[in-house]
């Protein structure tokens, strides 16, 4: 009776390990993904600001499923980034907050002020000088 609750017990533990295992495969691809569209991102945003958005909502959905906030935040900031050079001001402020929001969280100070930067254009680029400053 013992030797088969052992066994058992031994299934049971090798059996969470390979979870775990499989759970720390999947991260490491989705954060690789990640970052292949971040770079992307990056390449296509000055010369084709429309697929750059494309590429930064995938990148914040594959953030959103890994649960990594730092992650989630700078999709938020590049898709604000994306609308900013796009004119679309609303958007770009509503992502940019998002992402300024989830920085603050995290006490990630430099984050937050190149958020407090592209806000601050975005206004400016509004022509509302008395919130961009």
């Amino acid at each position: 009776m013992k030797l088969i609750f052992r066994n058992i017990l031994i299934c049971i533990i090798l059996a969470i390990c390979n979870i775990n295992a499989i759970a720390n495969e999947e991260n490491d691809s989705s954060s690789v993904l990640f970052d292949e569209l971040i770079r992307q991102y990056n390449e296509s945003l000055p010369n084709e600001p429309f697929v750059a958005l494309e590429i930064a909502a995938q990148a914040k959905q594959i953030a959103e499923e890994s649960k990594d906030s730092s992650k989630i935040a700078l999709a938020y900031q590049n898709i604000g980034r994306g609308y900013y050079k796009t004119k679309v001001y609303y958007l770009a402020m509503e992502a940019q907050f998002n992402a300024y929001e989830i920085f603050a969280q995290k006490n990630e100070v430099d984050n937050m002020a190149l958020c407090q930067i592209d806000i601050a254009q975005t206004y400016f680029a509004q022509e509302v000088y008395e919130l961009s400053e």
